[in-house]
């Protein structure tokens, strides 16, 4: 249970490193255009959610795993800030963010797992995409493979500790991984897209 704890959070906080990629090609771009800020902003809100759960409930491993992932994203957050161009709008998608975490929600359980399974299956924003160029390059393998073990680890976790709020989101993002890589297995992401715009194609979504 211990070494399964460990690493569950080993592979869980090297996911939170996506975003450092994603704030390496704003350096780069400049500016924020193309780039949209909902990796950050639901990772951020999901941690948050979870870090309450792990309170409640007194599990140490919830706790530092969620800990570490609302500083590393409130890390992007502040990044974004200052690169974006829209920083009004964007300030007020905060605004909402903050409020929802603020506020007493009695189904925290049930809040966790809805955003556990939006964090996990963000990827499939790309679907289209995908499906349009019969490619894959838009898709981050190494970060679908990481939250494919991270999933398993987690719902293993909760399996040994009666946990059904860790066991139906982490089964349901094992099975929405192994759908995303079915897609690499369909069309492989050696094809050069159609739409030249990959810096665009390589975020999830955008909000801002």
């Amino acid at each position: 249970m211990v070494f399964l704890s460990i690493t569950a959070i080993t592979t869980s906080i090297s996911l939170f490193f996506a975003g450092a990629e994603i704030c390496l090609r704003i350096k780069r771009k400049g500016n924020t255009d193309g780039i949209g800020s909902a990796p950050f902003l639901v990772t951020f809100l999901s941690c948050a959610f979870w870090l309450q759960y792990g309170v409640l409930k007194d599990d140490h491993a919830v706790i530092m795993v969620n800990f570490i992932g609302c500083m590393m994203e409130g890390v992007y957050i502040w990044y974004y800030n200052i690169k974006t161009r829209n920083r009004r709008r964007f300030h007020k998608i905060l605004f909402i963010e903050c409020s929802i975490i603020i506020y007493k929600i009695e189904n925290l359980g049930t809040i966790c797992v809805i955003f556990n399974i939006l964090t996990n299956s963000a990827p499939l924003v790309d679907l289209h995409t995908v499906i349009k160029t019969k490619s894959t390059e838009s898709m981050p393998l190494p970060i679908i493979l990481a939250a494919l073990a991270g999933s398993v680890q987690w719902y293993l976790y909760g399996f040994l500790s009666n946990d059904i709020y860790l066991q139906i989101p982490n089964g349901l993002s094992v099975f929405l991984c192994s759908l995303q890589l079915a897609l690499f297995w369909i069309y492989p992401s050696n094809k050069k897209p159609n739409n030249s715009n990959d810096e665009k194609n390589l975020i999830s979504s955008e909000i801002c």
